[in-house]
């Protein structure tokens, strides 16, 4: 009998050790999928970032552009050219 209790005690310490081996195991997926996603993130606002600054800079460009037009154009040519 005693023999018994001993193979259902290991059985058991078994079961034990692999759950929580198992629950190690999910937390630390739990932790990688967290840092994906964080690098999705921060790799989603770089982007955006980048968009924004592109977007000004091509901005920046166009109103100098246009600032150099007006500039060049003729008081007169000016005038003519805007309603108001």
């Amino acid at each position: 009998m005693e023999h018994q209790i001993t193979k259902t005690s290991a059985a058991r310490q078994r079961a034990e050790e692999m759950f929580a081996k198992a629950e190690q195991r999910d937390v630390e997926i739990g932790a990688i999928g967290a840092i994906q996603r964080q690098d999705a993130e921060v790799a989603k606002l770089v982007r955006l970032r980048s968009l924004r600054l592109a977007k000004e800079a091509t901005e920046r460009v166009e109103g100098s552009a246009a600032r150099q037009t007006g500039k060049a154009a003729s008081p007169a040519n000016r005038s003519k050219t805007t309603t108001g």
